[in-house]
Order: C-alpha cells, then sequence, then structure tokens
C-alpha cells in the first residue's frame, strides 16, 4: 500500500503486510522508494526506476507494544492514514484478524516513517471501538482509508470482519480521533441492515475484501 513521501521526495514509499512472518504471528516493512538513474556510456547499459533505499519492520521482534504469537496475521491488512499527530509524517493502520478476535493497530511513525512512536490497539469493547467481536470474526481482515466522513481533519476506516454474524461478515465504520482512538463507530452487517442484505448467508464472508473508490 501506498504510505505518502517523506524529506521532500517525489517518489512515494510504500508498506507491505506479511500476515505470515515469524510463525504467522506477522509483520509489516515499510520501505522508502528512491527514483535513480544510473548511466554507463552515453546511451547505453541504462538502469533507472525506483528502488528501495531502506527497510524499516514493525513486528513483535522489533517493538515490545506488540506481543503477538503464532496466527496473529499482523500485517493482514494495511492502510495508509493522515498525519493524525501532528509531527509531519503519516501515520498507519495495521490490521490483526487472529489479536482478541481481530485487532486494527493504529501506529504513529516518526523521523521520516523509521520510528514507531506509538501504537493504539482497536478491537472488541476497546479504545472507543463499542463493540463486542466473537473470538473468530477476523475483524481487521481488510480495511480502506475512506477520508475524512465527520470532517475533523483525521482519515476514518471501513474495517471487514468476514467471519462475524456466524460466517455471514460484516463491516464495520470507523470514526479516528487524532489521539488514534476511535471516536464513533457503525456496524454493517445483516444483523443492523435486516432486509437490505437478506441476500448473505452463513458462509459468505461479507467484507473479504474493501477499498475505497
Amino acid at each position: 500500500a501506498p504510505m505518502g513521501y517523506y524529506d521532500n521526495r517525489t517518489t512515494q514509499d510504500i508498506m507491505v503486510g506479511v500476515a505470515g512472518e515469524d510463525g504467522g504471528s506477522g509483520a509489516v516493512y515499510l520501505a522508502r522508494m528512491k527514483y535513480r538513474w544510473h548511466w554507463k556510456t552515453y546511451l547505453q547499459d541504462v538502469d533507472y526506476g525506483v528502488h528501495p533505499e531502506g527497510y524499516t519492520e514493525i513486528s513483535s521482534r522489533t517493538n515490545k507494544q506488540l506481543d503477538f504469537t503464532k496466527f496473529s496475521q499482523f500485517g493482514k491488512s494495511v492502510v495508509a492514514l493522515c498525519d493524525l499527530d501532528g509531527n509531519g509524517e503519516n501515520d498507519i493502520a495495521v490490521g490483526a484478524p487472529g489479536v482478541d478476535g481481530g485487532s486494527v493497530f493504529i501506529i504513529f511513525l516518526g523521523r521520516q516513517g523509521t520510528l514507531v512512536t506509538g501504537i493504539v490497539q482497536i478491537a472488541s469493547s476497546m479504545n472507543g471501538f463499542n463493540h463486542t467481536l466473537n473470538e473468530t470474526a477476523g475483524f481487521g481482515f481488510s480495511m480502506a482509508n475512506v477520508g475524512d466522513i465527520n470532517q475533523d481533519g483525521t482519515s476514518d476506516l471501513v474495517v471487514s470482519a468476514p467471519y462475524d454474524d456466524g460466517g455471514v461478515g460484516a463491516l464495520y465504520v470507523l470514526l479516528i480521533a487524532k489521539s488514534g482512538r476511535v471516536l464513533g463507530s457503525r456496524k454493517l452487517g445483516q444483523t443492523s441492515l435486516g432486509d437490505k442484505l437478506n441476500f448473505l448467508h452463513s458462509g459468505s464472508r461479507f467484507g473479504w475484501a474493501v477499498s475505497n473508490i
């Protein structure tokens, strides 16, 4: 996923989720990209394009706040956010559907995207998310930045839980505060919308993938 620009460069950096890393606990890698030209001789052996300039790993191996076990699947979904804390660096959201019935971690970045300055976990009845998820809901399986819905200057999210409601699946709209906590949320699923989603059934996995358009 693209994650914005750092230190005034014109090449966009990217992040990659690796949910199966370290026995399934998962990891996210931030890659700083650089546009590079190389000329060996005039009009010969031309090498140009975008190349990774450096990597930053975010995982339970590199951060004590992320105490994961096998099958946590941290990095199953990754989304770039706006600069929540106002330090000049875009922040990110990472899904971990195997943690506490599913979780989304808001990760604050500093120093050109190479330093984690804070982490907020959003999960069942935690940090303003006032919904109770079952252990197999898979919250955080997929998600999308849907812009600033409530016009408070921060990015908001739609997060899927494809195993929620007995495998029918559901989406959750999250209004994100500058602190990373949830200001408000709404469930979009068969149990909340009724007839509008009456075509769904157990095993539909509603929310297997989500995207903004």
